[in-house]
C-alpha cells in the first residue's frame, strides 16, 4: 500500500513536537530534492527510516516547522538541548507511540518498493540544467545582488559598524530589505558590533547563508494508469521459461498478448486432465520470469484479466511509466503541446505550508503552461496560470490581523513571488529555445473562472507581471508587448495518457496521435483556430543567450 499523503505527520501526545515523513515522501513520489544524508535506496531498517523522518514543531494548531533534526537525532540529544526546549523526555515518549511506529513501518515499506525499481520511464525533462555549487538558490541563473556586491569588496577590511553602514548604503541603492534580512549578515555583524577588529569582505561573503531559501522546481507528475499496452499476437512457439521445471507431457502454452515496449506477455496454459484440457493463464515478465499471485503465490490465474492485472501491477512497481500530470489542464486553453504544471518549492525552508491545489509542501508558486504557435509561426511558452496559494493565504491573514512577527516568519518572497516566477519562466524559455514567453490577460483569467476574483486577476496579469517584465528585461533591450497565439475554436487537441487526442467541439473523438504535430494532421474538415491576444515578450537567439548567461537577481 502506498503512503497516504494525508497521514504523513504524527503529533506527539501532550507535546508540541511530532514527526513528518512529507519531505521524504515527496522525494520518492515527485522527484523532489532529497534533503537527507541517507539515500532512499539505502533505507532497509527502522533505524534507517529514523534518518529520513523529520522531527517537527507544530504551531498554531494547523502547521508545523522543521526543527533541523531527524528522529534519529533524538539519540544524540541531551535534556538541555535548546531546540527541544527541555522536553527531551516527552519527545522520546512521543517517538515511541504506536502511530509513530506504524508510520515508520509504512515509510520503510515505501522506500524498499522504491529501491526495487529498475528504472522510471518517460520522466518529464528538467526545468533547467542541474544547479552548480555556486548557485546559492539552487537554480542556475538566479543570483544574489548582495553576494555580487561583497565579492567586489572581498579584499576590503573594516570594523563591523562600518560594514553595517556599507550595507545601509547598498539598501539605499536598491538592495531589497528582505535579501539583507534573509542573508544572516545582520546577526553576523551585530555579534561583532562592540569589536573594532577589522573584518575582511571575504568573511562577510562566506557568512552569507541563503540555504533555507534554496529553490527546487519540479514537475507535477503521476504514474500512468496503464503501464503496459498489450497487443493480440499470432500463435507461435514459446521459449522455455527461466527457472521453471520442464513442462509436463502434453502441456500446451499459447501466447495471447504481448507488450512491445517492455516484453511482458500473457499466455494461456493447458494441462491434460480427466475431463480434457485444464486451461489457465500466466503472466511472464521482460526477463522471462513467471509472475505469481500476490496472495496465493500460485503461478497461474483463473482468467486472462487477472493475469493482465498482475502484469500491470508488476510493471508499475519495477518499471513505472511517469507522466506530466494534467490535473488542472481543463482550466487552460486546448491546442497546446507539452503541457506542464511546474511547482516552485522551498524544500529547505523551516516553516511548512501545504497548499490545496497539489498537496505539496512549501509550493511558493505554481505555473501551468504549454507551448503553442504564435501568429508568425513562433514557438510561444504560454503561461496559463501563475499562482501562489501560500502568499494569498498570508495576505488574507495580514489584512485580517495586521502585519506581525508571525507572518514575517512565514513570508519568504511575499512581495517578490510574481517577479520570481517570471524570472524562472524566462530562464526556462531560454533553456527550451522558445521564441517568446506569453501570459493570459486578466479578462481571459476572469472569464475562465467565471468572474471570480476579477480585480485580483487584473492586478496580477495586467499590471504586476507586465510591470515586472518591463523592469527586469530592460537591460536586455527587450520590452513587454502584445502577442497573439492560436487557440482551437471548433475542435480540441488535448494530451492524455494515450497520446494527443483530437475531438470535435461536441466531444467526439476523431483520433489519437503520438505527437502534437501528428495530431494537427487529424484536424477535422472546417477546423478553425482563433487568435487570442496575450501579454508577452519576444526573445531571439541573442536574447536567450544573454538571459541564460546573465540570469536574474533573486530580489529586485
Amino acid at each position: 500500500m502506498a503512503l497516504n499523503p494525508e497521514a504523513l505527520e504524527v503529533h506527539f501526545n501532550g507535546c508540541i513536537f511530532g514527526v513528518s515523513a512529507r519531505r521524504f515522501f515527496e522525494h520518492l513520489t515527485l522527484g523532489q530534492v532529497n534533503p537527507f544524508a541517507r539515500m532512499a535506496a539505502s533505507v532497509r531498517s527502522l533505524r534507517d527510516v529514523a534518518e529520513v523522518v523529520d522531527l517537527v514543531r507544530f504551531e498554531h494548531g494547523w502547521t508545523f516547522s522543521l526543527t533541523g533534526l531527524t528522529l534519529a537525532s533524538l539519540e544524540r540529544k541531551g535534556p538541555a538541548d535548546p531546540v527541544l526546549e527541555g522536553k527531551i523526555r516527552a519527545v522520546r515518549r512521543g517517538a515511541a507511540q504506536p502511530d509513530v511506529r506504524a508510520l515508520l513501518g509504512e515509510v520503510m515499506a515505501a522506500a524498499m518498493r522504491h529501491a526495487a525499481r529498475r528504472a522510471a520511464r518517460n520522466a518529464p525533462a528538467r526545468f533547467l540544467a542541474a544547479a552548480g555549487v555556486d548557485d546559492r538558490f539552487g537554480v542556475p541563473g538566479l543570483h544574489s545582488r548582495l553576494a555580487l556586491a561583497l565579492a567586489d569588496r572581498a579584499g576590503d577590511k573594516a570594523p563591523a559598524k562600518q560594514w553595517q553602514g556599507t550595507l545601509d548604503n547598498l539598501s539605499r541603492k536598491g538592495l531589497r530589505s528582505e535579501e539583507l534580512q534573509r542573508s544572516g549578515l545582520a546577526a553576523f555583524l551585530d555579534a561583532r558590533a562592540g569589536d573594532n577588529a577589522l573584518i575582511p569582505g571575504g568573511a562577510l561573503l562566506q557568512a552569507l547563508d541563503f540555504s533555507a531559501l534554496r529553490i527546487s522546481v519540479i514537475a507535477n507528475i503521476s504514474e500512468a494508469r496503464t503501464q503496459l499496452r498489450f497487443e493480440e499476437v499470432p500463435e507461435r512457439e514459446l521459449p522455455k521459461i527461466r527457472g521453471e521445471k520442464p513442462p509436463q507431457a502434453g502441456q500446451q502454452r499459447k501466447l495471447h498478448l504481448f507488450d512491445r515496449s517492455l516484453g511482458y506477455r500473457i499466455e494461456e496454459v493447458g494441462h491434460p486432465a480427466l475431463w480434457g484440457m485444464d486451461r489457465h493463464w500466466q503472466a511472464v515478465t521482460f526477463n522471462g520470469s513467471v509472475l505469481r499471485h500476490r496472495h496465493t503465490r500460485r503461478a497461474i490465474f483463473e482468467s486472462r484479466e487477472e493475469a493482465v492485472a498482475r502484469a500491470q501491477e508488476h510493471a508499475r512497481e519495477v518499471l513505472p511509466k511517469l507522466l506530466a500530470s494534467e490535473r488542472w489542464v481543463d482550466w487552460s486553453w486546448t491546442g497546446g503541446a507539452d503541457y506542464r504544471e511546474w511547482l516552485v518549492t522551498l524544500p529547505f525552508y523551516p516553516g511548512s505550508f501545504v497548499e490545496n491545489h497539489f498537496g505539496v509542501r512549501n509550493v511558493l508558486v505554481h505555473v501551468r503552461c504549454d507551448v503553442r504557435e504564435g501568429v508568425d509561426g513562433e514557438r510561444v511558452l504560454l503561461l496559463h496560470e501563475v499562482q501562489s496559494d501560500w502568499m494569498q493565504l498570508i495576505r488574507r491573514n495580514i489584512q485580517r490581523y495586521g502585519k506581525g512577527l508571525m507572518f514575517d516568519a512565514l513570508t519568504p518572497f511575499l512581495q517578490e513571488w510574481p517577479a520570481l516566477a517570471l524570472k524562472l519562466m524566462l530562464l526556462h524559455a531560454a533553456h527550451l529555445g522558445a521564441d517568446a514567453v506569453g501570459w493570459t490577460t486578466g479578462a481571459q483569467q476572469s472569464h475562465r473562472y467565471h468572474g471570480g476574483g476579477s480585480e485580483g486577476l487584473h492586478e496580477l496579469y495586467d499590471r504586476t507581471l507586465p510591470r515586472e517584465a518591463a523592469r527586469m528585461l530592460k537591460p536586455f533591450g527587450l520590452e513587454c508587448r502584445r502577442l497573439e497565439v492560436y487557440v482551437p475554436d471548433n475542435f480540441g487537441i488535448r494530451h492524455t495518457e494515450a497520446g494527443y487526442e483530437v475531438r470535435t467541439a461536441g466531444g467526439k473523438l476523431l483520433g489519437v496521435a503520438a505527437s502534437f504535430s501528428e495530431a494537427r494532421a487529424l484536424m477535422p474538415d472546417g477546423a478553425h483556430e482563433r487568435l487570442y491576444g496575450v501579454h508577452g515578450v519576444r526573445m531571439d537567439e541573442g536574447a536567450r543567450e544573454a538571459i541564460s548567461k546573465a540570469g536574474f537577481a533573486a530580489w529586485g
